[in-house]
């Protein structure tokens, strides 16, 4: 009995550490637009630890829209102290695919945004 209680006591401890190393990890929330270098609209939503990516070209008075989904994680830039990394894994022919891009988050003139590989995504809902 004795035995059981113990190993049922570690058991609870290691779950909560578990809860709340992911408890503590930094995530955003909401729906991010902006442009990137080629003009295109890029929305970005995040959900969790889930995210999406629209991008939207418009040439000769068509619109087509390219969607990426996946997760992603915020973590300490290793070579940048006190910057972010943000990781993005998306899965494409049954290979998952990371991609690492410096991120930054802040306010600006009463707007929400962030910072993705330097390019500004602000806040719209």
């Amino acid at each position: 009995m004795k035995k059981t209680l113990r190993l049922f006591a570690a058991v609870m401890i290691v779950a909560m550490l578990a809860i709340s190393l992911v408890a503590c990890s930094k995530t955003i929330s909401g729906t991010y637009e902006g442009t990137n270098l080629l003009g295109q609209t890029v929305t970005y939503t995040f959900d969790g630890n889930k995210f999406e990516k629209k991008t939207t070209t418009e040439a000769f008075g068509f619109e087509v829209t390219n969607t990426e989904e996946g997760t992603y994680e915020i973590i300490d830039d290793p070579d940048n102290d006190g910057a972010y990394l943000i990781v993005f894994t998306t899965v494409s022919d049954n290979t998952s695919v990371k991609s690492e891009c410096s991120f930054a988050e802040g306010t600006e003139s009463g707007t929400k945004y962030i910072k993705i590989d330097g390019r500004q995504f602000n806040y719209t809902k």
